[in-house]
């Protein structure tokens, strides 16, 4: 649908991956697209909100303009400040619109990388400045009640000079206080046996996107937001969604973890608990790791796939990265994320550039499956057998999706 000669995107109620993947359809070769935001607002299903950003950036990098346009009283006067305040603090009602772009990752994605058409008392530089001072407010994160995430535009940690030990601490820190406020707990999550390992893959992810995912290949910056957002769900309603939405692969994926991870707990004698299910994705809107591996962006412009699965499978394998083999630690970031995720009883999805790997290790049945992460001939590194094509987008993002269970049999 478009006005005029200019294409529209009507963001849904529910945000997936399907629709988003709509709107790379609808703005590709367009010089602008509208990107109507309704006052009905929206929620993202899992995966959503970073492939709304992968595909954002990667529109602007075609030089396609993404145009946001809200009802007309949005955020107007008064209404900014009940959007933004501390919940049980606000004065009035807001819209949902409103409050999904003063509380939601989604919402501060469109404003941050859209340019916002005025509405009269609202432009793009006075939403990113409402943004930003509640990031800033909040040292960066954003999100109310079972969505947090740690959110960093580029433009603002482009000069951070930070040793790894500190970045080390500042997100085991923050992943402690995050799941604190999505699993509603007051107790020290840190001491829970899976916080290491929720900790290491999310150190790790956030390490990719520090270093790779800010500037590109001649060193100048990227506009985007390196994202750590963590989400919790009830698996009874996204099993609903799962089998309500058969034709999209991505919640076809789930649903089969789901079964899989039932079965897990069955072997325990357990069920799987309805609000232990937590997803946490890490993402930028940089190059993508084929890109960084080959040191060129022609590789997504191949009609054939084969070198830019070839350099994402090593970018997979131990050892495998586009950083000096001399940096200590380097290449071996990615196999700590797949143990991780193993640990955890979890699944991840990895989206990049025209590629995305969705798998767990539970078998069928769901068993662990045995791997030591360290033989590149391992299986847990293979790439095809878990791969599906997409539309190109930027960056990459990383999803684990995984139950926070104290009682899990690890």
């Amino acid at each position: 649908m478009s006005i005029g000669n200019r294409p529209v995107w009507r963001i849904p109620k529910r945000l997936t991956v399907g629709a988003v993947e709509q709107l790379a359809t609808v703005g590709r070769d367009a010089p602008e697209v509208e990107i109507h935001l309704s006052g009905d607002g929206t929620s993202a299903d899992p995966l959503a909100s970073a492939k709304l950003q992968a595909t954002l950036c990667q529109l602007q990098r075609n030089s396609t303009a993404c145009k946001l346009t809200v009802p007309p009283n949005t955020l107007a006067g008064e209404r900014a400040e009940r959007a933004f305040a501390e919940p049980g603090h606000s004065a009035g009602p807001v819209t949902p619109a409103e409050k999904c772009l003063a509380s939601s990752l989604e919402g501060l994605v469109l404003g941050q990388l859209c340019e916002l058409e005025p509405t009269g008392q609202l432009d793009s530089s006075a939403l990113r400045i409402l943004q930003m001072n509640e990031l800033r407010k909040r040292k960066f994160s954003y999100g109310r009640g079972r969505s947090q995430t740690i959110a960093i535009p580029t433009s603002a940690d482009a000069g951070d000079r930070s040793r790894t030990r500190e970045r080390v601490n500042r997100i085991d820190t923050r992943i402690a206080d995050i799941f604190s406020h999505v699993q509603n707990r007051r107790s020290d999550i840190s001491e829970r046996w899976w916080f290491e390992f929720v900790s290491n893959f999310a150190f790790e992810a956030t390490e990719n996107t520090y270093r790779h995912g800010r500037f590109d290949l001649e060193g100048d910056l990227i506009p985007s937001v390196r994202l750590l957002t963590v989400m919790r769900h009830n698996v009874d309603e996204l099993s609903k969604r799962t089998s309500a939405n058969q034709s999209n692969r991505q919640m076809v994926g789930i649903g089969q973890y789901l079964d899989r991870l039932r079965r897990h707990y069955s072997m325990q004698k357990r069920n799987l608990p309805a609000a232990k299910l937590v997803e946490m994705t890490v993402s930028d809107g940089g190059l993508g790791i084929a890109a960084r591996m080959a040191g060129t962006c022609s590789i997504y412009h191949e009609a054939d796939l084969g070198s830019e699965v070839k350099f994402l499978q090593a970018a997979l394998e131990p050892g495998g990265t586009s950083r000096s083999s001399a940096d200590i630690g380097a290449g071996q970031g990615t196999k700590k994320m797949l143990r991780q995720c193993h640990r955890l009883r979890g699944m991840f999805t990895l989206s990049t550039g025209r590629l995305e790997i969705s798998r767990t290790f539970l078998d069928e049945d769901g068993r662990p499956g045995h791997h030591d992460f360290e033989n590149t001939q391992d299986s847990a590194f293979d790439v095809e057998p878990f791969m599906t094509q997409t539309s190109l987008s930027a960056g990459a993002s990383w999803t684990l999706i995984f139950p926070v269970d104290d009682d899990l049999v690890s």
